[in-house]
């Protein structure tokens, strides 16, 4: 018949019924008031004209993609209230109706709300690319059980959506309540109060509503920073999905540099699977902002984040190795100077820079010999990062060769981190070589930013030669230089 006939067309029920056969043979039970083979009211079933050569039309009393909706995981349970269901895979648009004499389930019209009605059927074709039935025929058993079947296989692959809406029966209401429950308990209704919590959170996740759950372990933490009981339980709602939600939400929201920083902190509370999650983002991510935060939380996060450190190391991308070196500096992990001396020997410079500030971070006597040697390399980045080094570190044993660092030095940046180097390792012998740098140039006016730092490092002497260089500069022509010197002095 032509597609474009105004007759309606009509699906032979054998057709539909092998069909439903077929699928109930393939599950362990079918819907509940059906029983195995029974095709009762599956008498043709009219094709309705804006479906015709797309789907099957107007839903049989047994309807074969209801059946298709408890074969892929939908079975009919009591919810909240008794009238729910349970999803055990993914969704897919809502639980089989349970007919009732009005043929509806919770008051919801059964043949739109369930994956029965027309609408599923459009979905499931337009979602999965199945090839609509032939407008001028019928639909063959065959070719009607290798569709469900096609669904079926592309379905249970599928991860749930975290922003779809949660299935018939399931709501993070019943979590929110819950958790406002735990929140106000007393420290000995805590436990059955949090066995609720659990609950409500694994139906929400067992559904896919992660979101829901995210948002629920967000509140607790920032709410309460500093409960440990509050921490426990959030780590304890935490699976790998969350952990993913929670990491998109602190990127989106990294810019707001507040709140970024107050999620940082309350997520850097967290457990592995968060670490897992904030690594995996970081080791993908090129914005600057949002791998500063996601920093600061594995940072927070260790020593959870120190096998994933180890591995980062090794990584061929230089932005991702030098985010392991700064959180290995700052947590100073085991085996640290190990691993940083093996991105010492990284071919990009930042990469080397910022290993080395993390020596001066981690500390000891193996980090100092390492730095020391980096004092008199080509590149300026990492000769710089070296100075910076060995005076976080104070170490004496490099005071030569930052004096001798100090004459060959034309650039201002490297001469105002060898003058910081010295004023934190406070050796007297390179009071000469500061008060030179301090004393006004040859016109009466150096660089200042030169002459600050020098001005800053007589200071850190602390010796009486050292305050009388800078009492000299008290009425220094330069503002900048001056008002550091009232300042010292009245801080002395």
């Amino acid at each position: 018949m032509s597609p474009d006939s105004d007759s309606e067309e009509t699906i032979p029920a054998p057709g539909l019924a092998a069909g439903v056969d077929d699928l109930f043979r393939r599950t362990e039970s079918p819907p509940e008031g059906v029983e195995r083979g029974d095709t009762t009211g599956l008498e043709a079933a009219p094709r309705s004209e804006e479906a015709k050569g797309e789907t099957v039309g107007a839903a049989p009393a047994v309807d074969p993609l209801a059946a298709l909706g408890y074969d892929l995981g939908f079975e009919a349970g009591a919810g909240e209230g008794g009238g729910g269901a349970r999803r055990s895979e993914v969704e897919v648009g809502g639980p089989p109706p349970v007919r009732g004499a009005e043929g509806t389930s919770e008051g919801v019209e059964a043949e739109s709300t369930g994956p029965g009605g027309p609408e599923f059927a459009e979905a499931v074709e337009a979602d999965y690319e199945i090839a609509p039935a032939d407008p001028g025929g019928a639909v063959a058993s065959a070719d009607f059980g290798a569709i469900l079947s096609g669904v079926v296989r592309e379905r249970v692959d599928l991860p749930a959506s975290v922003d779809s809406a949660p299935p018939m029966g399931v709501s993070d209401d019943d979590l929110r309540r819950a958790l406002a429950a735990f929140m106000a308990s007393e420290a000995a209704d805590r436990p059955a109060s949090a066995m609720r919590v659990r609950f409500q959170a694994e139906k929400l996740g067992g559904a896919g509503e992660h979101e829901g759950v995210a948002l629920a372990v967000e509140r607790m933490l920032v709410s309460r920073p500093d409960d440990e009981g509050v921490r426990e339980l959030a780590c304890q709602l935490v699976t790998d999905e969350v952990a993913r939600v929670l990491t998109f939400r602190l990127v989106d929201r990294a810019r707001d540099e507040d709140e970024g920083r107050a999620l940082a902190r309350a997520f850097g509370r967290l457990n592995m699977e968060m670490a897992d999650a904030v690594s995996h983002t970081l080791a993908r991510t090129e914005d600057r902002i949002a791998r500063r935060v996601l920093t600061e939380v594995l940072v927070r996060l260790a020593p959870e984040a120190q096998e994933i450190m180890a591995d980062f190391i090794q990584d061929a991308r230089w932005t991702v190795v030098r985010d392991a070196v700064t959180v290995i500096g700052r947590t100073g992990i085991p085996n640290a100077v190990q691993f940083l001396t093996t991105a010492l020997a990284h071919e990009e410079p930042r990469v080397r820079a910022e290993a080395l500030r993390a020596l001066g971070a981690v500390g000891g006597g193996e980090a100092a010999v390492l730095a020391r040697s980096y004092l008199d390399v080509a590149d300026a980045e990492v000769r710089n990062a070296a100075a910076e080094a060995v005076g976080a570190l104070r170490d004496p044993g490099s005071v030569p060769r930052l004096l001798a660092r100090l004459d060959d030095e034309s650039e201002r940046e490297g001469l105002v981190a060898l003058l910081h180097a010295l004023g934190r390792i406070g050796d007297v012998a390179a009071y000469p070589a500061l008060e030179k740098r301090a004393a006004p140039g040859r016109l009466g006016r150096g660089p200042t930013e030169v002459r600050v730092a020098a001005v800053r490092a007589l200071a850190a002497l602390d010796t009486a030669d050292g305050w009388a260089a800078v009492e000299a500069l008290v009425d220094d022509r330069d503002d900048e230089v001056r008002g550091l010197v009232r300042f010292l002095l009245r801080s002395r």
